[in-house]
């Protein structure tokens, strides 16, 4: 609990959570938030376990290129036109990409997805927090 607390303190957040494995870890958050019928725009370079997380939240899934936010954009746009055309409600959005990719290295570029983003983005940051701290 100590170590929460301080990691929660470090990250200038009310709380964190530490869990004993990462592939725990996102299966449990991703299914926390999201749920059947929110859609969920994903990173064709994320990790095994994320895409199990989000099979076992139900939600609608979209792809978009590995780490390539201009097809983010178009599948954000499409995924729009598509709501409006079917004449559902608004239902939330997610977008879910690795901060460092496990399966090659690339880091997302975080500034420019949060610009492009119209709906709330979950990041997988277990892997590479440590690392962007050193690097920072």
């Amino acid at each position: 609990m100590d170590l929460e607390r301080d990691i929660a303190d470090f990250l200038g957040t009310e709380a964190s959570i530490l869990y004993s494995q990462g592939f725990s870890t996102i299966q449990c958050v991703i299914s926390a938030f999201a749920k059947r019928g929110d859609i969920i725009v994903a990173d064709r370079g994320i990790n095994f376990a994320i895409q199990k997380g989000l099979q076992i939240s139900r939600s609608t899934v979209r792809w978009f290129d590995h780490n390539d936010l201009k097809n983010l954009e178009d599948v954000l746009l499409s995924v729009e036109k598509e709501r409006r055309k079917r004449r559902v409600p608004l239902t939330r959005r997610f977008i879910i990409t690795e901060g460092i990719f496990e399966k090659d290295g690339a880091m997302a570029d975080f500034p420019e997805l949060v610009s492009c983003a119209r709906s709330e983005t979950v990041m997988s940051q277990s892997d590479s927090l440590p690392f962007m701290i050193r690097s920072s």
